[in-house]
């Protein structure tokens, strides 16, 4: 049995939830991770699998991995609050129960927060295809691994226009965290852009923040159904959240700032919209639709433009010869 011996040096927490697929070589990333001292932290949300069933066949036999089952599904705030209240290391990385990374990766982090004094360290990701072991679609950000690691303010993080000069959103990557700067914890109304707000919160409290441009995270991503996207529910809890950061911090924010915030707030708003839109077409809600359509109209360029990308992707799909 594999033990640990001075203590970790991070604690990787993993929300899981019907995830019996992919957890395993979720768990195997981790425990291949090189120099440096770990533990595990898996909280299944009341998995209707046998998810839990795998994570204590493999804690079994390492004592480094701990499972939490909780007795209700409750969400992966609640899930991520729970593993970091059962996490002890002065760092703590989240992992995706469906992602892998790279075996270097904790010791690469680590050792950049503690150069940069950062309290807050993400890195590019490879998206896959499918699952962990899947081809590799592409790189998430478009920066290159030899590149230099650059810090990033709140205004930055906020700002949508930052998407178009990385080639991705930087919320969408997965934060490693300075213990001593967790100051609060998920909101646990969101069920989506959860990571997203946290790091939002910490960066208008002061934390700093460095991006690396290395990409060690496998990040799985589905494609080709409706049926991922954005429920409406989800976007309105998106929508209360930003506007409930904007309540707390508008007031003591710099200009720059507070473009950046009321510009993300517009667009989560058109997301939103948008996020009906598909409920109601999903549904074959005439009504609802037509509500959807004209109750937002500053909303209607964003809608139309989605609704073109998502028929391309499907297009593009049906036409892609089949894989053997």
């Amino acid at each position: 049995m594999t033990t640990i011996g001075d203590g970790p040096e991070i604690s990787v927490i993993m929300p899981a939830w019907r995830s019996a697929k992919f957890i395993k070589d979720s768990i195997a990333s981790v425990q291949a991770q090189l120099d440096i001292q770990w533990e595990l932290i898996v909280v299944d949300d009341a998995s209707p699998d046998n998810t839990a069933d795998i994570v204590k066949a493999l804690a079994a036999s390492d004592s480094r991995i701990r499972l939490e089952i909780l007795s209700k599904n409750q969400g992966p705030a609640a899930a991520r609050n729970r593993a970091i209240d059962l996490s002890s290391a002065p760092f703590v990385a989240v992992l995706d129960d469906d992602d892998t990374m790279h075996a270097s990766r904790l010791r690469t982090l680590v050792d950049l927060a503690e150069t940069e004094g950062a309290d807050i360290v993400v890195d590019n990701m490879l998206e896959v295809d499918d699952e962990p072991s899947g081809e590799v679609i592409g790189r998430f950000l478009s920066l290159p691994d030899d590149g230099q690691s650059k810090s990033i303010s709140l205004a930055e993080y906020l700002d949508p226009g930052s998407e178009a000069k990385l080639g991705g959103s930087i919320g969408y990557l997965k934060p490693v965290f300075r213990r001593s700067a967790l100051s609060v914890r998920y909101d646990e109304s969101l069920r989506n852009s959860e990571d997203f707000y946290l790091v939002a919160e910490l960066l208008a409290r002061g934390s700093a923040m460095t991006l690396s441009p290395k990409a060690l995270y496998r990040y799985t991503r589905r494609r080709g159904s409706l049926s991922w996207r954005l429920s409406a529910e989800n976007a309105a809890s998106i929508v209360a959240a930003h506007e409930a950061f904007d309540k707390r911090h508008l007031s003591k924010l710099e200009p720059r700032q507070i473009r950046a915030s009321r510009r993300l707030l517009r667009e989560r708003r058109d997301r939103m919209a948008f996020a009906m839109l598909v409920d109601a077409l999903k549904s074959r809600r005439l009504g609802g639709t037509i509500a959807a359509f004209l109750g937002r109209p500053r909303s209607l360029p964003f809608m139309l433009m989605e609704l073109s990308r998502i028929m391309r992707e499907k297009l593009f799909a049906r036409s892609a010869p089949a894989s053997t």
